[in-house]
């Protein structure tokens, strides 16, 4: 991230936008342009990023023995809640697979 002359206009503008009774320095202009840079880097890194998220697709929710998302299924998650508390991680993933989860073909 380098600041350049046209961060450096940009600081300028914007001092004079924000602090018009204030002199301008030089130490004005260093941090404005610093922010400037700081502000694009991060736009540039924001519109990469949402480029590459824009591809993402999520998965379907699961469906219960009950063919309904098993989110939405109120006896699934009350057993859940009553049977499995003592299980946690990949265990408990494989004992609502074994006992929740629809087959699937």
């Amino acid at each position: 991230m380098n600041a350049n002359p046209v961060h450096a206009r940009m600081a300028v503008d914007e001092h004079f936008a924000t602090k018009p009774e204030t002199y301008l320095i030089v130490g004005h202009v260093v941090a404005g342009a610093k922010k400037q840079a700081e502000r694009e880097a991060s736009g540039v890194e924001s519109q990469q990023r949402s480029l590459e998220e824009s591809d993402w697709k999520a998965d379907p929710c699961p469906i219960c023995i009950h063919d309904v998302a098993i989110v939405r299924c109120d006896e699934c998650c009350a057993t859940l809640a009553d049977e499995v508390s003592n299980l946690t991680g990949q265990r408990l993933f494989t004992w609502v697979d074994e006992n929740l989860l629809k087959a699937v073909a």
